[in-house]
């Protein structure tokens, strides 16, 4: 029915050599060689979808990298806002748009698909309360619009991306110092579509890893540049953040069809 690819955490950087303290390839020459192996596969997907952290320190250089480097996909890609992205910015330069919004949050079909795109990225509750980053938020006017598309009546196969982890892993760091805050009310929001509901996509973790709750898939694509390294029970707050040197990166194909969804993880050596 539908096959497109799901990428995330490119953290596109100028400088081939920067590199941090969990990665040891750099952001370009990563995202680089992700392009090449899409431009590889032995299909053609209908899109590419990125959940986010799409340049790593919101400058005006990295910006300009965004379509240098996925214009040569000679697909359509469409962006999540992740907490090291400029929403406005990334709509601007990277997807060509005029009517800029502060949060970026859309829905689009293809081929008989829906496919919603949500920003985590509040920096203040509903109630006032500071969000502080690497955490994220959905706001109550994105989570209205969004039970308005879920609880309608509706046969199309469903798939919602967010950057933010949204359920809990089990991993300490990741649900403690990662985590969408309402993570829980987006997910109950979402049990009214649970039947055309094929996948929650999402980035912000590097790691591929997939959770599933009340029946649906939460599942995180592996990042372009670099993976972390997460067991359960294993590590608490930001400083346990450490490179998982054997896993690398990649990013994930999905099938969407009537009845379910497959997911295959492509690993790329750069």
């Amino acid at each position: 029915m539908l096959t497109f690819v799901h990428i995330s955490d490119s953290h596109l950087h100028p400088d081939r050599s920067f590199t941090k303290r969990y990665s040891s390839v750099s952001p370009l020459v990563g995202a680089e060689a992700i392009v090449r192996a899409i431009q590889a596969l032995p299909l053609r997907p209908a899109f590419v979808l990125h959940t986010g952290d799409v340049v790593n320190d919101l400058s005006p250089d990295e910006y300009d990298l965004v379509r240098q480097v996925f214009d040569p996909l000679d697909l359509p890609v469409y962006y999540l806002a992740g907490n090291h992205d400029d929403a406005t910015v990334l709509q601007s330069v990277a997807m060509g748009t005029d009517a800029l919004r502060r949060y970026l949050y859309y829905d689009f079909e293809v081929q008989g698909v829906q496919i919603v795109c949500l920003d985590s990225n509040a920096r203040e509750s509903d109630d006032g309360q500071p969000i502080q980053p690497p955490t994220g938020y959905l706001p109550a006017q994105q989570m209205d619009w969004l039970r308005g598309i879920v609880q309608t009546e509706d046969e199309r196969p469903l798939i919602v991306a967010v950057h933010h982890n949204p359920v809990a892993s089990g991993i300490p760091w990741l649900d403690g110092d990662m985590r969408l805050v309402n993570g829980d009310a987006l997910h109950e929001a979402l049990l009214p579509a649970r039947r055309r509901l094929r996948a929650v996509l999402f980035g912000h973790v590097h790691m591929p890893i997939e959770m599933v709750r009340d029946g649906i898939l939460y599942s995180a694509a592996a990042s372009t540049w670099c993976q972390f390294q997460g067991y359960p029970g294993v590590g608490e707050g930001l400083d346990s953040v450490a490179q998982d040197e054997q896993s690398p990166i990649g990013f994930s194909i999905v099938h969407v069809h009537a009845r379910g969804a497959t997911i295959r993880r492509h690993n790329v050596l750069p």
